[in-house]
């Protein structure tokens, strides 16, 4: 199991076309593997030991068989075997050199030691394609001299040269081949990731789709999946969206009916207690309705960050004891840059309202910064209030869950007031991270795309 494990963990790519290349490469240097030692190995070896062979017997045969060499003999023997003899009477050989591991001078080396049975010498690493033999006669050494060719096959060389090209080029082949098998479920994989809709949104059931059918049959049955999927989920929201604006406006005719009853009779404490529960839910009426107006239309359009920030800072200018804005030469940064970012200006602008309405409900001070961080920017809000546990941060974020600390009465708390930032970072395909602060309360991280 521990073998498996490792294996698995270590040797087997974790991504399709990796894995797609490995069962394509694999088998492929296998087989060349098996060729190169069923075929290559065996097969050249002897095609190698026949060359040698006769070429050898043939050297025997002038040496051992023969008189002694005269030039007449010599030009004879030399035209009808294609070998250049010479002889040089009274010599002797010096130490032999050293025969190198090739197939080729080892197979030389025994033949002539079978064959020949003399002091012997050979070379066949000289320039030129040609090899020396020196053989020790009793009255003198024979020097011989012949192609490459008839002791080494050149042909092999070829044949191996193009089973390697012919190898590399279909696993080339079977590369794009692959990838462009893969490249239409990585680019659904990015087109869903990057919250892009398959369909357009609002649209109904016979929409064109804003992603192509590409790929192989399984593929493009995945992306009709999809897609069909995200008509049902479209269906789903709008269904839930018209169920809440429906109530919602339902809701209002009564309540303001019985708050102009409630103002007419006397205002004794439990009078007064009605109308703070009307007050609420009239107020939770409002948020629903809020909630249900993300899927509102508006046009989104690049705007600089400082412009943002300021008509921030304008709208939250009765609280600005208890809201601490961004450094001075932050900002300055922020517009000599003139960083912008593509924004749903309503939807941002009561995003941001909420945070910092929630912010000053439950906390003392808010702190406000802003940075640039991998073409993103961060809006970061931190208070000094009672936090939200690490638990529940998640659950936070969907809608209708309301915190311990905003069940009470006077808070007016819907659940609503995270959710409704969460869609809305994610119609701008930002994001939002709900961490501790420096300062003992909440940090809330909002982070949007830069224009590019």
């Amino acid at each position: 199991m521990l073998i498996l494990r490792f294996l698995k963990r270590w040797l087997i790519p974790s991504s399709l076309m990796a894995r797609l290349q490995v069962l394509v490469v694999v088998p492929i240097l296998v087989i060349i593997s098996l060729n190169a030692y069923i075929f290559f190995e065996r097969h050249w070896y002897e095609v190698q030991l026949v060359l040698v062979r006769s070429v050898v017997r043939e050297l025997a045969h002038v040496i051992n068989y023969l008189a002694p060499p005269s030039m007449e003999w010599r030009e004879l023997v030399g035209d009808s075997l294609d070998l250049d003899i010479a002889f040089y009477p009274g010599q002797t050989l010096h130490e032999p050199r050293r025969i190198s591991n090739s197939t080729t001078d080892r197979l030389i080396a025994e033949q002539m030691q079978q064959w020949v049975g003399r002091d012997f010498d050979v070379d066949t690493q000289q320039p030129g394609k040609r090899v020396y033999f020196w053989v020790q006669l009793p009255d003198g050494v024979a020097a011989v001299e012949l192609h490459r060719k008839r002791v080494e096959s050149f042909t092999i060389r070829l044949m191996i040269g193009f089973v390697l090209f012919s190898a590399i080029l279909f696993s080339v082949i079977a590369a794009l081949f692959m990838r462009k098998q893969v490249q239409p479920l990585v680019a659904l994989t990015r087109h869903i990731q990057q919250n892009r809709p398959l369909i357009p949104k609002g649209r109904g059931a016979g929409a064109v789709p804003t992603f192509g059918y590409t790929g192989a049959s399984e593929v493009r049955e995945l992306t009709r999946a999809f897609i069909e999927f995200q008509h049902r989920q479209l269906a789903a929201l709008r269904e839930r969206s018209e169920m809440l604006h429906g109530i919602s406006h339902d809701l209002r005719t009564p309540l303001t009916r019985m708050k102009l009853q409630l103002a007419m009779l006397e205002q004794t404490p439990e009078v007064m207690a009605m109308n703070n529960d009307i007050d609420l839910m009239s107020r939770m009426l409002e948020s629903y309705l809020e909630f249900v107006a993300q899927n509102s239309k508006e046009e989104p359009e690049s705007m600089l960050v400082t412009k943002v920030l300021s008509a921030l800072a304008e709208r939250w200018q009765h609280c600005a004891e208890r809201i601490t804005l961004p450094d001075a030469a932050v900002l300055q940064n922020f517009a000599a840059s003139e960083v912008k970012i593509f924004i749903r200006p309503q939807l941002l602008t009561r995003a941001l309202d909420n945070l910092l309405e929630n912010a000053i409900r439950y906390a003392n001070h808010v702190w406000l910064e802003v940075y640039l961080q991998d073409q993103m920017v961060l809006l970061s809000f931190c208070d000094d209030g009672p936090g939200v546990p690490a638990g529940e941060r998640q659950l936070a974020l969907t809608p209708f869950h309301r915190l311990d600390s905003a069940r009470r009465s006077e808070t007016g708390g819907t659940g609503l007031g995270l959710a409704l930032v969460k869609e809305t970072m994610i119609l701008h395909e930002g994001g939002i991270i709900l961490d501790d602060a420096p300062q003992g309360g909440l940090r809330v991280v909002l982070s949007l795309p830069v224009v590019a």
